[in-house]
């Protein structure tokens, strides 16, 4: 399966995977002009952003190792621009990562959701 086949497969099982887990997807590929977030969901009454790593069955280190210092920061930067677009000031939010593994056909082998994955500077608030 190509590269560009596999991650839209992993999008398809990271929302299969977060509906299991009780979100409500909000967004899917919500993007502004510095940054990205694959995911923005509701559980409960959070607002999680949500970035997916899908890596192949026998990969080199966890999906979630990816998900760097500069994809956090590219990451929040796309979050208070969605909290602004959409006028939320008083929602409880967080950082998720959804770690996939997939076998050379795509289907799910497993998965690790760590939420609250990262904290904003400036004591974790927006």
């Amino acid at each position: 399966m190509r590269k560009k086949e596999f991650g839209k497969r992993g999008e398809k099982l990271a929302c299969e995977i977060l509906a299991q887990e009780g979100y409500e997807i909000l967004a899917e590929k919500y993007r502004y002009a510095r940054g990205e977030i694959d995911l923005v969901g509701l559980e409960g009454e959070i607002l999680a952003f949500i970035e997916v790593k899908t890596r192949r069955l026998g990969s080199p280190g966890t999906p979630a190792e990816a998900v760097d210092r500069r994809k956090r920061s590219r990451m929040v930067g796309a979050a208070r621009h969605f909290l602004y677009t959409h006028g939320i000031t008083d929602r409880q939010c967080r950082f998720d990562v959804l770690s996939i593994i997939a076998d050379e056909a795509g289907g799910l082998v497993r998965y690790e959701l760590l939420r609250d994955a990262f904290w904003v500077e400036r004591g974790g608030s927006f």
